[in-house]
């Protein structure tokens, strides 16, 4: 890659491709913390397709050049992965798991949004949790996702799911799939979007061949981000006990990368 910038000289040594990479990223950042673009910020501050709102059917004209513009910035992270350009802003551990065709489920749901996890799923997953929720409801638990600020609208989890009721036997498949919905519900399409351009530049096959990680993955497109674990340890809330002490004591022999 050979960068110039327009109305600036200036030879391209390694800099210039730095600094290109550093300034899409920032916008990227920018513009989805201003509600902008094609990129929205996740619960955990890391950044997610935006619900263009076109999950089914032809797509209008209006709405295409934003699914080309996913398409793009996938070859755009792709690129950067490939010749070593970690970009100043974190993407979302669920895009990267997709990346890598990992499958998603409950354990990234309790570490994207732990509220959610333990309101609507570690409830419902207790010995008599559908018939408590149904109690305090006041009515049934159907197979309906559950409205959140990305996804205003529940939607059925399958078919006929607004009257399919959620009992002890069924409630494990209830969860896969609202566990499934929260995680990419209303962006499946931007989702896709996304990989086909990342997959263009890097195969699947390629990133399987080469046995890296999802975690691995975020900081390749990432970087590693520098954590002051004295800082971390007093912005942290937990309990003074010995395995508490013990933890901070292993957090302060990591290294940044293990760290993150």
């Amino acid at each position: 890659v050979i960068v110039t910038f327009q109305g600036e000289r200036g030879v391209d040594a390694g800099g210039l491709t730095r600094d290109w990479f550093d300034a899409v990223g920032r916008e990227l950042a920018d513009g989805a913390a201003r509600g902008e673009f094609v990129f929205a910020v996740a619960p955990d501050q890391t950044l997610i397709p935006r619900n263009i709102g076109c999950d089914y059917g032809d797509v209008p004209l209006e709405q295409q050049e934003k699914f080309r513009a996913l398409l793009a910035l996938g070859r755009f992270l792709a690129m950067a992965v490939f010749h070593d350009q970690p970009l100043p802003v974190s993407f979302s551990l669920i895009i990267c798991k997709y990346m890598l065709r990992v499958p998603v489920g409950m354990s990234d749901v309790r570490q994207l949004d732990p509220d959610f996890y333990n309101l609507r799923v570690e409830n419902v997953l207790r010995p008599g949790g559908p018939a408590a929720i149904a109690a305090a409801l006041g009515e049934s638990l159907t197979f309906l996702s559950a409205a959140t600020e990305l996804h205003p609208e529940p939607q059925e989890l399958c078919e006929g799911g607004a009257q399919r009721v959620v009992t002890e036997e069924n409630k494990t498949k209830y969860v896969q799939l609202l566990c499934e919905t929260y995680l990419c519900g209303g962006i499946r399409r931007e989702i896709q979007c996304l990989l086909q351009g990342f997959w263009n530049v890097l195969p699947p096959e390629v990133l399987i061949g080469s046995e890296v990680s999802p975690r691995e993955l975020s900081v390749l497109m990432s970087g590693v981000a520098t954590l002051d674990p004295s800082e971390w340890q007093r912005h942290s809330i937990g309990g003074t006990s010995q395995v508490h002490d013990w933890f901070w004591q292993i957090v302060q022999e990591l290294d940044s990368e293990q760290r993150c």
